[in-house]
């Protein structure tokens, strides 16, 4: 029994110093590029709640995954997700990411990035409000300090299913 209550307390505190320093590696491609920069700039100060912006995705604990990502940019945006350490979240923003957006039937953009890698958060909007992001950074580590973030766990016992959607989407034999 004491075991048990020391073992959840240490889990209590560490998810909660998680929230404290969540790492953003920026996975957006097109036009959710401004948006993103607009939230994530000085103005707003995320800094002080621990929300930092980094450029290599081995020191990132959080991904934004959103614009639309064509078949060429997926397997590097699946490495940079690969590289990063666990526990790893990703927010899908915009509906190009989530859905394929008004380029579904372009043919080389993926549909939904939720087939490659797995999502905590989706952010609606074409392109997703600077305020909506910031909203979904402040959910989603709510959510990391409850200990219901556990997306990432679903790469690891899904990995086949991942792979084989990758594979196809390469192969042309993806819709």
């Amino acid at each position: 029994m004491k075991n048990l209550l020391i073992d959840t307390t240490f889990k209590r505190v560490l998810n909660f110093l998680r929230t404290r320093s969540m790492w953003i590696y920026n996975g957006v491609f097109g036009c959710g590029c401004a948006e993103m920069m607009n939230a994530l700039n000085n103005v707003y100060a995320l800094e002080r709640y621990g929300i930092k912006t980094v450029f290599d995705p081995a020191k990132a604990d959080i991904m934004i995954a959103g614009g639309a990502i064509s078949i060429k940019a997926l397997p590097l945006l699946i490495d940079a997700y690969e590289s990063m350490a666990e526990p790893r979240w990703v927010i899908s923003a915009g509906a190009c990411a989530i859905n394929g957006g008004i380029f579904t039937a372009n043919g080389c953009i993926i549909s939904s990035i939720a087939d490659f890698i797995p999502v905590d958060i989706t952010i609606d909007g074409c392109p997703p409000s600077f305020d909506v992001i910031i909203e979904a950074l402040f959910k989603l580590s709510q959510l990391i300090e409850k200990g219901e973030a556990v997306a990432y766990k679903r790469y690891i016992l899904d990995n086949d299913w991942y792979k084989t959607n990758l594979s196809r989407v390469l192969e042309g034999d993806y819709e």
